[in-house]
């Protein structure tokens, strides 16, 4: 039998007229693992406050939904619900559900189900030719291979060699393919990379992505795409020591960042891993990997991140095709002089017809196909990498 863990709710209703309610509502906690039994959440909201329910169960694993139901008439309105999940040894765990006008009310709306939101951690890094400052916020969209985020604000200004970090709660979208960047700023912003940590772990570690353009963004080209450059998995407070940092060591990079650490590690073919640190603002690339073993050691402001997969081209662009001026011509083939020698076809007993050249089909754009993008990394074996717990059932992909 599975241990039981603790569900801490706190459900925020909506600021409507008829938000309030004296509703019983029951919850269902859909996991990776099992769900659990119908219980009993809560009688009696008030419109626009914040109501914390707690309640213990056999634990679910990774929560993915909980489906909230009521069999009362009078109507209550959910803006949002946060669950923090305390398991048997201690540790927890946050989800964010989005209510966004849910309603629950019987016998119109008596059941909903609301799906797990996770956080995307964004650091965006600003390019050193950005001579004046960005003043214009900027709209980022991630596009993964199973959804995508709600557009997302990133808060101005962005000046000349800064990062800034933004978090944000947003749906799975699966691995991520490329960030699309808007604004409605006359200014132009020169983003050198930005980087996204997807449902961070415990740790604070996980999969991270690297995304790079060499373009701009601006209100008159209408965005801008920054596919994914790299994968890697982030171990805090770890780095490579002992013998393997000595025989390893490709190279050291200085006053750089974690984004600029995996950027040259993804320029550098012999680069496995990097380890970058905070105290120092440096960056040192490896040719060895986790596999190490021991070697591989807990070391403060130190962090690791080993390279999972790397794109086999990077900016390459379609070149437009320029539509004709004129209609073209109908062509003629030649009937041939004399038969040929040696010929298994027999010679043809009519005059061929005219061949006609097909109309040109639309132009393509310069835009970066979301499948496109992560159909260009490599695979690898699986077994290649022997990674945590956190990388159960992640399929590996190669540089």
């Amino acid at each position: 039998m599975r241990a039981e863990s603790e569900y801490e709710f706190t459900i925020t209703t909506g600021s409507s007229t008829q938000a309030s309610s004296s509703a019983s509502v029951t919850v269902q906690i859909n996991g990776e693992q099992m769900t659990s039994k119908k219980l009993n959440l809560q009688s009696g909201f008030t419109r626009g406050e914040c109501t914390v329910a707690t309640l213990l169960t056999r634990d679910v694993g990774k929560v993915i939904s909980i489906t909230l139901e009521t069999s009362d008439v009078d109507s209550l309105e959910i803006q949002r619900i946060s669950l923090q999940v305390k398991d048997s040894v201690g540790h927890t765990q946050r989800y964010m559900f989005e209510g966004a006008n849910t309603w629950l009310q019987s016998p119109e709306f008596p059941s909903q189900q609301m799906f797990a939101a996770v956080p995307f951690l964004l650091t965006a890094a600003t390019r050193d030719t950005q001579n004046d400052p960005m003043y214009g916020d900027i709209y980022a969209t991630i596009y993964g291979m199973v959804g995508q985020t709600g557009r997302m604000s990133m808060s101005a200004p962005f000046v000349k060699g800064k990062t800034q970090q933004f978090e944000y709660w947003q749906p799975q979208i699966g691995h991520a393919a490329l960030i699309n960047l808007q604004t409605f700023s006359s200014q132009a912003w020169l983003p050198e990379h930005i980087t996204v940590l997807a449902n961070r772990n415990q740790e604070g570690g996980g999969l991270v992505y690297i995304c790079r353009s060499t373009g701009s963004v601006t209100a008159s080209n209408g965005g801008l795409d920054a596919p994914v450059m790299s994968q890697y998995y982030l171990t805090p407070s770890h780095s490579i020591g002992k013998t393997s940092a000595a025989t390893g060591t490709i190279s050291t990079k200085k006053d750089t960042t974690p984004g600029g650490c995996m950027q040259a590690c993804s320029l550098e073919s012999k680069c496995k891993s990097a380890v970058f640190e905070s105290e120092k603002n440096s960056c040192q690339l490896f040719s060895v990997d986790r596999r190490v073993g021991f070697d591989l050691v807990w070391t403060k402001d130190h962090d690791y991140y080993e390279k999972l997969s790397t794109l086999k081209y990077i900016g390459v662009t379609t070149t437009p095709t320029v539509s004709p001026t004129s209609a073209p011509t109908n062509t003629t083939t030649p009937a041939p002089t004399a038969a040929p020698t040696n010929a298994t076809t027999p010679a043809p007993t009519a005059a061929p017809t005219k061949a006609k050249t097909p109309a040109p089909t639309a132009a393509p754009t310069n835009a970066t196909s979301v499948l496109d993008s992560a159909d260009q990394l490599s695979e690898v074996n699986d077994d290649e990498l022997d990674m945590s717990t956190d990388l159960t059932e992640v399929r590996l992909l190669s540089t």
